[in-house]
């Protein structure tokens, strides 16, 4: 018998989506210590300024970025999740994201208008003294090796936490970023959760969670965004702190990848 081409291509290409969604979901609650590695995955991580580390945290892989030199060389273990706040001095910071920059091919790079379906990055942090917090950053950037400065990044779609105030910052091929304040304040010791969805044709949306869960829409502002056909964009947590302090950033849980909901 004759086998039926079109079933079985249908059947193969459903099972090839579904493993590529499979494959770029990742779910983390930070409930086990913490280990790191040079990128190469060999060797002490480095507390060099503008560098990689590898970040296993349970069954997750994350990259590290050093956003000026450390004085830690990962993320602490904290019985609320993972304390991201590094050395606590201003200017310093780091960005952690599933994805390798350096890859044009990396896992967890999503590409406009060729995903099977749209996508999502979701962070629930909470901030001791949000007075300390220059940046801290939730969002979808383009794929490229992670930068020290937010500027040099060509296209980005953020929600911000910056000095109390809650934002939107968005830019699309190197043109003049939008930044848009949402009203909303976050308070000294307060936990939300920062969500970014991509649909499959670049469109973003905001949304804002409280500490239990439930999405905060009164007096919400948000901003139109749409990235370009074509590109690739990576899931990414940016911080630094603005003055030298005690600010804890505790990351409790961090989600990614095509949307299920």
């Amino acid at each position: 018998m004759t086998p039926n081409l079109t079933d079985s291509q249908t059947s193969f290409k459903s099972n090839r989506i579904a493993r590529q969604m499979q494959e770029n979901y990742m779910i983390e609650n930070f409930k086990n210590l913490p280990m790191g590695s040079l990128i190469s995955g060999k060797g002490i991580p480095v507390v060099t300024d503008a560098t990689y580390n590898l970040l296993y945290v349970g069954a997750s892989v994350l990259y590290t970025w050093n956003i000026n030199a450390q004085a830690l060389i990962i993320p602490a273990y904290n019985a609320n999740g993972l304390d991201i706040s590094m050395d606590q001095t201003a200017g310093d910071g780091i960005e952690i994201s599933p994805a390798y920059g350096v890859n044009a091919n990396t896992r967890f790079g999503f590409v406009i208008d060729t995903a099977p379906k749209g996508f999502f990055v979701r962070a629930k942090i909470s901030v001791s003294d949000v007075s300390d917090v220059a940046e801290l950053s939730v969002g979808f950037r383009k794929n490229a090796t992670a930068a020290n400065a937010l500027s040099s990044h060509t296209d980005y779609a953020l929600l911000q936490l910056i000095a109390g105030d809650i934002k939107t910052e968005t830019r699309l091929n190197t043109g003049t970023a939008s930044t848009v304040d949402t009203t909303l304040n976050w308070a000294d010791a307060g936990t939300y959760t920062l969500r970014v969805d991509v649909a499959v044709n670049g469109k973003t949306t905001f949304t804002v969670l409280d500490s239990n869960d439930v999405v905060v829409s009164t007096g919400f502002v948000s901003q139109d965004f749409q990235f370009d056909t074509g590109d690739t964009v990576i899931p990414c947590i940016r911080q630094i702190l603005g003055t030298d302090g005690t600010c804890s950033i505790i990351l409790k849980e961090f989600e990614c990848g095509y949307q299920h909901v």
